[in-house]
């Protein structure tokens, strides 16, 4: 296996788990903990998404051009659907640039979409990749 990438899985993995020590040490005994430990969930799963979709092998790039498109469709007319109401809240009243724990999630959301993206892409190509020509697994149709 190559070593360039299983570091840089691993860096991802030390990563994602300070990622989550930073998060219970500021939410100290707050119950909050968890949703934020959700949301964060939920950036690395869109991040696997951007990941798996970034780094299409072989026969996949026609079927991930197309699904590529109908989730960039629905996922800006559910961003424009949702969007509206919160930045009604961020410019009107500032209520959500003045709390805390929301910028706190919001960063914990994006750095676990990022560092996902980036592991699913490495392990795709370059993994996934290797250990395919090593075993001469049959191509589908």
């Amino acid at each position: 296996m190559d070593k360039k990438a299983l570091s840089a899985i691993s860096i991802s993995a030390f990563a994602m788990i300070g990622l989550v020590f930073v998060l219970w040490k500021i939410h100290a005994d707050n119950h909050e903990f968890w949703i934020t430990l959700l949301i964060t969930g939920g950036g690395a799963a869109s991040g696997w998404l951007v990941g798996f979709l970034a780094s299409p092998v072989h026969n996949e790039r026609e079927k991930f051009e197309i699904y590529a498109k109908l989730i960039a469709s629905g996922v800006s007319v559910y961003l424009i659907a949702r969007l509206e109401p919160t930045l009604g809240k961020i410019f009107n009243d500032g209520a959500l640039l003045t709390n805390e724990l929301y910028g706190t999630r919001f960063i914990a959301y994006f750095i676990s979409l990022i560092v996902s993206a980036i592991s699913m892409y490495v392990f795709r190509m370059y993994l996934l990749n290797k250990i395919r020509s090593k075993t001469e697994l049959p191509r589908q149709p």
